[in-house]
Parts: structure tokens; C-alpha cells; sequence
């Protein structure tokens, strides 16, 4: 006798398995939602309530529900260094706020990278801040602009091994060229931690200001998933504050949409 499963195909479990996704993925109107409301931006759910599927279905660009330049950048921390990430923290501030400004950072690197990258494909002209911003970003870590996946680490930490000049002035000849510094120097020297996150500030306050320039025709669209994985028995409070820091620099960053 032949059993239904025999015949009947449902799927992978998890939908970044699944091929056949766009075939048969259902929105039922959030992913809209979601675009439509700059202040709508966080998709909470049970595990396998379809939270991925969702984050595949956006970052796929439907035309439905974007416009063509329209940008949409996918980051999946399924495998995050939390702890990397947390010693990134500003310890003079607190109730998420310590990791407001390494997450306006990262969203600021991803929205240059972004940006570059698709006025570059379409043969558009860069403008003169977003072109300079992306250089810098090049002369401090690698061509082209690393994501901030592949940078978080010891590309990152060397920004503890030397002063960043003014970005105000000439951003010629600037680079990391303090040395190396790894992830266990950084933890065990506070002052090293001090000049990163002080460097880190001046380069986010300066790299917002050249994302002033992207043209008005383009939006942006950072989607995260995987936020609450791959956290450790240990560091799961420690986790939870970082994740409050990407909503408020998510808040930071569409206030000065």
C-alpha cells in the first residue's frame, strides 16, 4: 500500500534549505507592512513561525513591493561573534545604548558598501562623499569594502593600534598600519578597546554625514535575521543588550531619513 508521504512533497523544514521557496511562499501583506512603515521594522516570531522565509522573500527584491533602485542587503547572523561584538560596548553608557553606536557603525558600513556597489554596476556616477567614504573604508581593511561579517575581528581591532586623523581634512594616505591586534589583546587592554570605539565614533559620525549624498531615488533596506541564535549559555544577557543596541541605532538611523 502506498503511503501519501510517498507522493506528496512538502518541503524542506527550514526554508533557507528550500529551493522551491519563491514557488510557493504566501505573503499574506507584512512584508508591506514592513516597507511601507519606516517606524514598522521589527518582525518578532516563534521558532518556524516563518520569520526566515519572510527575510528570503525580502531579500529576493520582489517587484511587488520594491522599486527598481531600490537597494536590499540580506545579513543572516546564524553563526555572529557575540562576543566579538561585545567588546565593541561603550561602558559609559548603559540600558542598550553601550551598543547603540558599534551598531550605527555597522549599519553605516553596509549601507556605503550597498550604495557603491550598485551605482558602480549600473555605471552611475558616485558622489564625491560616498566615493570618498568608500576609499577610506578600502585603506583601512580591504578592497573592496568588507561586510561587516568578514570585518568583525582582527581587521576591525586594528583600528585600536594607531589614532585616525580628522576625516574633516584630506583623507589621503590613511590606513591601519598600527600593527595587529587580536581579539585576546583587546579584551585584556582597556586602553586599546578606548582608542577603537573612539576611532569607531569619529569614522560613524563622518560616514553618516557622506550617506547624506545618496540620491533621493534610493532607499536602503538592511534586513537582519537570525538575531536571536547562536548566543552561549554564558553571554545570553550580554547578547540581549547588543540586540537592543541595533533597535536603537536602527531608531538613530531613520530619524535622520
Amino acid at each position: 500500500m502506498t503511503s501519501i508521504l510517498d507522493w506528496i512533497n512538502v518541503g524542506e523544514v527550514s526554508a533557507e534549505r528550500d529551493k522551491n521557496l519563491t514557488h510557493y511562499f504566501y505573503d499574506a501583506g507584512v512584508s508591506k507592512e514592513i516597507i511601507d512603515n519606516p517606524k514598522q521594522y521589527l518582525l518578532l516570531g516563534r521558532k518556524g513561525a516563518g520569520k526566515t522565509a519572510v527575510f528570503l522573500h525580502l531579500t529576493r527584491k520582489p517587484k511587488e513591493l520594491f522599486e527598481e533602485a531600490d537597494i536590499v542587503v540580506g545579513l543572516s547572523l546564524q553563526s555572529y561573534n557575540w562576543q566579538a561584538h561585545q567588546l565593541l560596548i561603550d561602558s559609559q553608557k548603559e540600558g542598550g545604548f553601550q551598543h547603540r553606536d558599534s551598531w550605527r557603525f555597522v549599519l553605516s558600513i553596509e549601507s556605503i558598501r550597498a550604495v557603491v556597489t550598485h551605482l558602480q554596476d549600473r555605471e552611475l556616477k558616485i558622489p564625491k562623499n560616498l566615493s570618498k567614504a568608500a576609499q577610506v573604508l578600502e585603506s583601512l581593511f580591504s578592497k573592496p569594502v568588507p561586510s561587516w561579517t568578514d570585518l568583525l575581528g582582527e581587521k576591525l581591532y586594528n583600528l585600536a593600534s594607531f589614532e585616525l586623523p580628522g576625516l574633516d581634512a584630506s583623507t589621503d594616505g590613511i590606513s591601519a598600519t598600527g600593527g595587529a591586534i587580536s581579539f585576546e589583546d583587546l579584551k585584556e587592554k582597556r586602553d586599546l578597546r578606548t582608542i577603537m570605539n573612539r576611532n569607531i565614533s569619529a569614522l560613524t559620525n563622518w560616514l553618516e554625514l557622506c550617506l547624506k549624498e545618496i540620491p533621493s531615488n534610493i532607499r536602503i533596506f538592511l534586513v537582519f535575521d537570525r538575531l536571536d541564535e547562536a548566543w552561549t549559555t554564558s553571554f545570553i544577557e550580554e547578547s540581549k543588550t547588543i540586540i537592543s543596541g541595533l533597535l536603537h541605532a536602527s531608531e538613530h538611523a531613520l530619524a535622520g531619513c
